[in-house]
């Protein structure tokens, strides 16, 4: 049996991952791959639980650690049901965020103190890693944008302000230098077709992949 892969995808609200996941799972399955796709939080009745009560609501609702502790019950909850199972039956796991984002958002932007909170994060996640984390950049006055067209309930974090944004974009390139092995920076700018063909490049690099897919895809 193969390998499976632990692949996520960050950045910003509104840069595209869930269509650029949705074109990463379609090119991974025409090559007969098993792909889970899963969300964070969520994914699992808990988790999507704790996701809406976190994401939807006021700005001061929960104070950083409160936020860092309810995202990583549900973060356990995802890899001990869903993402380990997988893994261990050689499935490629892409996962919209991963503990990352913790890092970026209640740690950097939450002003977190970084030992304490990355215990936390250790805790819940047993130490894995994903094998590579896809940082996608679109500037962020379009990336709000986007978002204002798309409207829905889980805005919270949205509403917290460009500074909070600002900090936690940051902490993504901060991570990506500490990380280059792992953490690549994708441009999410162009065609939703031109994105897809740069992680694919940035795959065929990784993981010795063909760029072509055997339909032609």
């Amino acid at each position: 049996m193969s390998k499976g892969r632990l692949i996520s995808f960050e950045g910003g609200d509104g840069v595209g991952k869930s269509t650029q996941i949705g074109q990463l799972e379609s090119y991974l399955r025409d090559f007969g791959f098993n792909v889970v796709r899963v969300r964070e939080p969520g994914s699992t009745p808990g988790a999507e639980r704790i996701r809406r009560i976190i994401l939807e609501g006021e700005p001061d609702d929960w104070l950083p650690m409160s936020e860092l502790l309810l995202m990583n019950a549900a973060r356990h909850d995802l890899i001990e049901r869903i993402i380990k199972p997988a893994l261990d039956n050689g499935s490629w796991v892409v996962a919209d965020r991963f503990a990352d984002s913790s890092r970026a958002y209640q740690i950097a932007a939450g002003e977190l103190n970084p030992a304490l909170a990355e215990n936390v994060i250790q805790a819940a996640t047993g130490g894995l890693e994903p094998d590579l984390t896809i940082l996608l950049e679109f500037p962020m006055a379009e990336a709000f944008a986007r978002i204002e067209e798309q409207g829905g309930k889980e805005r919270r974090f949205e509403t917290k302000g460009v500074e909070f944004q600002r900090k936690a974009l940051n902490a993504f390139y901060e991570l990506h230098e500490r990380y280059p092995q792992r953490v690549a920076r994708v441009s999410a700018k162009g065609k939703v077709e031109e994105v897809r063909e740069r992680i694919i490049r940035l795959l065929e690099t990784t993981f010795d992949l063909p760029m072509s897919a055997p339909n032609g895809r």
